[in-house]
């Protein structure tokens, strides 16, 4: 491979041809706003035409600003982008291995006239494209290019055997097209609606202008019948290809989009039908990559569970090429295997144990609840008769109703779901009106979390969650029958038991600990407190009761506290970390040190005390339901996998000495050496730097020049309002710093609750930095450090006035 490749995008493409598009898109609205504005009162054109020539004359020179800045750099394990505009500066840099998905588009007018394309690059690390290579000379020759580095850096690619090939069912594309023409003539329809509700008040208006309005009408009617039409064709020419060490599906009619999707980093897999595709045998499939938020979605297959059954037999076959961890850890996996009760060895992904709701656990508490109510329902109705029937009974059929409709949700559900343990992966199958099957492969599961409460208890149940670093969900094995190998039979497969305890980390609850880790809370409670003394003095002894209720709320949570906290402990392994926290509600979760990808340590006000946070690779999507979520969406949404233990003493040296335990990997002994000499550990720092207080003035001055209206008629309010707000803003840049130490980043923030935040740079999956137009004035820049498996930036080291050199350094080590 070439040391170093550059590429910029075809200039009459990326300029002219995007200047052309704005320019019609901004005329056909101009005109409209025009019409629109002298309907209610007249504007002369010529402020229009002004406003349209200066507008166009700043499109112009933006995107002449941005093809100089738009640069492609394709070094033998990295691609960088470089763009910016004429406020802005970005660099975004990526590792190959971490890629886990490559499209090649080609737009129907841009690449008729200019022969160009686009590419778009997707990794581990977020859940939106990381690098976007814009109208491209010879863009399948690039695309070529980009798979042959792929395949230096470790990836097969070979596309040598085709297992499996399949398109969208003829009657999946009529369904899902006559749904979207069905949705957009509803809409319509709901426009003419609120229109003829008006026709009263713009009777005239409607009248004058009926032929304009039907030929409008007329027009959007063949335009909708014209995109039924290639959304059909659009859907028709889509074909799925299943190789042995790839996937690759090209789609579109006039537009083509030609995608890769690499085996080595897949994650897993669901297939779904609804009642109606169940009914003409129709599936859907979602593929996950390593990293939130990216799904694949082959939609309308006749062959969906072959498809899927060879999918996952690939998955669970090949070894992810995002961490170099991952020949060790499939070493481990095999030797903790060997030597433990777990002997089955099959050569295919076979089933090894299944799993179903206990109906015990399952039924028996909602039952008793019912019979609780109904119970209840008969007393009142003994007692009162029909007297008092309206106000006593009717009330509580509601929620006897609601409870037997849970009661039969929850028998469907037991009865339609089964939980699979195979030799390579776990699986979720729920069918019954329809259908949904979930398979994580193990490699790809970062964490086991075993839960149990008090209700289990009764009925010796329990239930597994599996987190995955690809999904935006995970797999619950819910209500199962707990056996004595259970737990043992589960984390073997993920080498997590039959290893020595290295170190172990405990909460150590306290009461004046409790006061100082809810600072801000109990310095209101005193204000309370204070008021209620100076009201009993004064006016009455009524004023006491909120003294009694805060003191008996205190003692309760104290004691609620102690005892939970007691039982909270943390462990660490050779190899992976155990958790065990809760008294009602008891949580057992592992996860080895390989897929924890960043440790933050929180410190209580005027303590020594704090709270660690272990952040896992992959996260959660809060809920079910993924079909119209949008990239805001997920953010709202997206829940991070992590553990948490509060009131660890000593605080101040346990980000330092966990790093290191999962860096090094010493043993129980140097653990120890290390935790009673920690300063000698210390690594130094290698470059430090601190935020630039421009950037956060400026902004405030801005919000100051916003607030000058309440400033007239609230001056010493206002005024001492953004006095405070200052004073804050000033006191937290000051306290913020970062650091880069030989093996990991630090970021140190906070003013009463001190907090840092690291992370390995063998975690890191790609980095970019931006200036802004506050960062270009003050020369600094922000720079952003994304992980393995998360939807947005882990760390974001915000503008630093050494950004260059702090940006280059990390790229060196990571």
């Amino acid at each position: 491979m070439p040391e170093s490749y550059e590429l910029k995008p075809n200039k009459r493409a990326f300029v002219t041809f995007m200047f052309a598009k704005r320019f019609i898109f901004f005329l056909i609205l101009f005109i409209i706003l025009y019409f629109v504005t002298n309907h209610f009162f007249p504007v002369h054109y010529l402020y229009f035409v002004i406003a349209f020539i200066f507008l166009e004359i700043f499109s112009y020179i933006s995107l002449s600003v941005q093809y100089k800045k738009e640069k492609y750099i394709f070094l033998p394990n990295k691609i960088i982008r470089k763009s910016g505009g004429i406020f802005f500066d970005h660099e975004v840099e990526l590792i190959v291995r971490n890629i886990t998905h490559v499209t090649l588009s080609l737009p129907f007018l841009e690449n008729k006239l200019f022969h160009t394309g686009d590419i778009r690059i997707e990794s581990a690390g977020t859940g939106i494209t990381e690098i976007s290579l814009l109208s491209l000379d010879n863009p399948k020759e690039v695309y070529e290019f980009i798979e042959r580095l792929m395949r230096h850096n470790g990836f097969k690619l070979t596309k040598s055997k085709l297992i499996e090939q399949e398109s969208p069912a003829t009657l999946g594309i009529i369904f899902e097209v006559l749904k979207n023409f069905g949705s957009v003539l509803f809409l319509i329809f709901l426009i003419a609606l609120a229109s003829i509700a008006n026709l009263v008040e713009y009777s005239d208006f409607f009248y004058s202008h009926i032929v304009s309005i039907i030929a409008v009408g007329v027009l959007i009617l063949l335009g909708l019948f014209l995109f039924a039409i290639f959304n059909f064709l659009d859907l028709k020419n889509r074909v799925y290809n299943l190789y042995s060490d790839t996937i690759t599906y090209n789609e579109g009619f006039l537009s083509k989009n030609y995608s890769f999707v690499p085996i080595e980093n897949l994650s897993d897999s669901t297939l779904t039908q609804t009642f109606i595709e169940r009914i003409f045998g129709l599936h859907d499939i979602r593929i996950s990559c390593q990293g939130s938020g990216q799904e694949i979605h082959f939609k309308n297959l006749k062959n969906g569970p072959k498809l899927v059954e060879n999918i996952d037999r690939l998955i669970s076959k090949s070894d992810s090429l995002v961490r170099e961890e991952k020949q060790k850890k499939a070493v481990l996996k095999e030797k903790v295997r060997s030597q433990s009760s777990y002997k089955a060895q099959p050569t295919d992904n076979d089933i090894l144990a299944e799993y179903r709701m206990d109906k015990a656990r399952t039924l028996v508490p909602l039952v008793f609840l019912i019979t609780l109510l109904i119970l209840v329902f008969a007393i009142l109705f003994i007692m009162f008769g029909g007297f008092l029937l309206l106000f006593f009974i009717f009330p509580l059929i509601p929620f006897v109703i609601l409870g037997i409709f849970f009661l039969v949700r929850r028998f469907i559900r037991m009865m339609a779901t089964r939980y699979l343990v195979k030799s390579n992966s776990v699986e979720k199958r729920y069918t019954f009106l329809s259908r949904r099957n979930i398979e994580f492969s193990d490699d790809k599961i970062m964490a086991v979390v075993f839960e149990e409460n008090f209700i289990d208890n009764w009925f010796n149940t329990c239930s597994i969650n599996f987190w995955s670093i690809g999904t935006n969900g995970n797999i619950k094995f819910k209500n199962i029958k707990k056996t004595p190998e259970l737990y043992d039979f589960i984390l073997e497969r993920f080498g997590m038991r039959n290893q020595e305890v290295l170190y172990n980390m405990n909460s150590k609850f306290k009461v004046s600990e409790m006061f100082k880790s809810s600072f801000l809370f109990t310095i209101l409670s005193l204000f309370v407190l204070l008021g209620s003394v100076i009201g009993s003095l004064l006016y009455t002894k009524l004023f006491l009761i909120p003294i009694g209720i805060i003191v008996l709320l205190y003692v309760i949570i104290a004691i609620y506290k102690s005892v939970y906290y007691n039982r909270s402990k943390l462990t660490f392994y050779k190899d992976f970390i155990y958790l065990r926290k809760g008294i009602f509600f008891v949580e057992h979760s592992f996860a080895l040190y390989d897929n924890i990808k960043d440790i933050t340590i929180v410190k209580y006000p005027f303590s020594k005390f704090g709270t660690i946070k272990f952040n896992v690779a992959g996260e959660q999507l809060v809920q079910d339901d993924r079909s119209s979520l949008s990239i805001l969406d997920l953010y709202r949404i997206l829940r991070q996998n992590f553990f948490k233990i509060n009131y660890i003493e000593n605080i101040d040296t346990k980000d330092e000495l966990i790093d290191m335990i999962f860096y090094i990997r010493p043993t129980a002994k140097q653990i120890k050496q290390m935790e009673q000499n920690i300063q000698s550990y210390v690594q130094k720092s290698i470059l430090v730097s601190k935020p630039d207080l421009a950037n956060s003035l400026a902004g405030l001055l801005i919000l100051c020049l916003f607030a000058i209206p309440a400033i007239i008629f609230f001056p010493v309010v206002v005024i001492a309002i953004i006095a405070i707000i200052a004073l804050l803003v000033i006191w937290s840049v000051k306290v913020k710093s970062y650091l880069i130490q030989p093996y990991r980043v630090v970021a140190k923030s906070g003013i009463l609750y001190k907090k840092q935040k690291s992370v390995v740079f063998n975690k890191i999956d790609h980095l970019a930095y931006h200036y802004g137009v506050f960062n270009k004035m003050f020369r600094n820049g922000t720079i952003k450090v994304n992980t393995i498996g998360g939807f947005s930036s882990e760390l974001v080291i915000k503008n630093i006035p050494n950004v260059e050199e702090f940006y280059n350094l990390l790229k060196k080590y990571y």
